[in-house]
């Protein structure tokens, strides 16, 4: 992961530079990072994983998503705001998800 801006900027300001790229970008607490495009192997590793844990959680009340989706990390036990993307989420708690429109 690479810091997008060397300055630390609001998480409205995130949201604008957002809507004029491209560019996958995640957030944490004031600065904007950039992650690499993954390698190949990274790939082929993330796409395994997910079809394992599909078939793991089939039938279980919870959903899976593959990057690129937004999460914003929000806890009382976590300080700042942080928007990450990870390459698999698995969401059991849906009382504080709210879904991307």
């Amino acid at each position: 992961m690479y810091k997008y801006l060397n300055e630390s900027i609001s998480v409205d300001e995130y949201f604008k530079i957002r809507e004029n790229n491209e560019v996958l970008l995640e957030y944490i607490d004031g600065f904007v990072y950039m992650s690499p495009s993954p390698s190949t192997e990274h790939q082929r590793i993330s796409n395994i994983l997910e079809t394992k844990l599909r078939v793991f959680l089939e039938g279980k009340d919870c959903d899976l998503f593959h990057a690129p989706y937004d999460i914003e990390l929000k806890s009382e036990k976590i300080d700042g705001t942080k928007i990450v993307i990870p390459d698999i989420s698995i969401i059991y708690d849906k009382a504080g998800f709210i879904p991307a429109p």
